[in-house]
């Protein structure tokens, strides 16, 4: 019960902000990392000024090799996060929070898929939680929790 209450909390922080998402296709404000154990996607939102992306905040996932999902707040420049050291920067914007212990068989936890002319049609999250990462897992010692999501930004363009 503790692992499915934790995944679905994670996964509605992350649909949430999904969901927020600005962009349009030249500058889409979902950009993604992925090298070696270290994986993220970030999720550009609207400050105050809906003509320009100067003012927007970045809300990140980045999950590394200790197979925690963490939630971070980055300054453009920090963008996309490429390690935990980012996710952990100095100040209100670089805080990292533990979302989630991810099952460390499954390491990417997203995909942004296109249509055939290359618009974005929406963002899939997959979170597969589990209890103990330590421990190999078991549907009663040691039980994970998968949920899958798709989302279509309504605050994109074409």
């Amino acid at each position: 019960t503790i692992t499915e209450m934790k995944t679905k909390a994670a996964m509605a922080r992350i649909t949430k902000d999904a969901y927020l998402a600005v962009g349009d296709e030249s500058d889409r404000g979902i950009v993604t990392y992925s090298v070696g154990q270290n994986v993220s996607v970030c999720l550009r939102h609207d400050v105050s000024n809906p003509n320009s992306y100067v003012d927007d905040a970045w809300k990140c996932y980045f999950r590394g090799a200790a197979d925690d999902l963490l939630a971070c707040h980055v300054p453009p420049q920090s963008v996309p996060v490429q390690s935990a050291g980012t996710c952990n920067g100095v100040g209100a914007t670089g805080s990292a929070q533990l979302l989630l212990e991810l099952d460390p068989a499954r390491n990417i936890f997203y995909q942004v898929a296109e249509n055939p002319s290359g618009q974005l049609e929406y963002v899939e999250i997959s979170l597969t939680g589990i209890f103990d990462q330590a421990v190999a897992e078991h549907p009663i010692n040691n039980p994970t929790y998968t949920i899958t999501t798709q989302i279509s930004p309504p605050g994109h363009s074409l």
